[in-house]
């Protein structure tokens, strides 16, 4: 599960700094305008990512091999 978890964790740290960092900056600025946050607060997302990728890893990920899913 630790390979899983740090695969899907990876994944997402590349999806989202590509998807916020890039393509929709400039869209969340707009929509979200003032009550976005002046700083990048970096703890909070590692701990975030962190739960997310073992939860992803331990109820989707994990089942999917283990009844050989072709959806993975």
């Amino acid at each position: 599960m630790l390979v899983t978890s740090g695969v899907a964790w990876l994944t997402m740290m590349i999806l989202d700094f590509l998807w916020i960092g890039g393509i929709a900056r400039q869209w969340y600025t707009v929509w979200l305008g003032d009550h976005m946050a002046p700083t990048f607060a970096l703890i909070p997302a590692l701990i975030f990512y962190v739960i997310y990728a073992i939860g992803l890893s331990y109820f989707v990920v994990q089942p999917a091999i283990v009844a050989h899913s072709g959806v993975l």
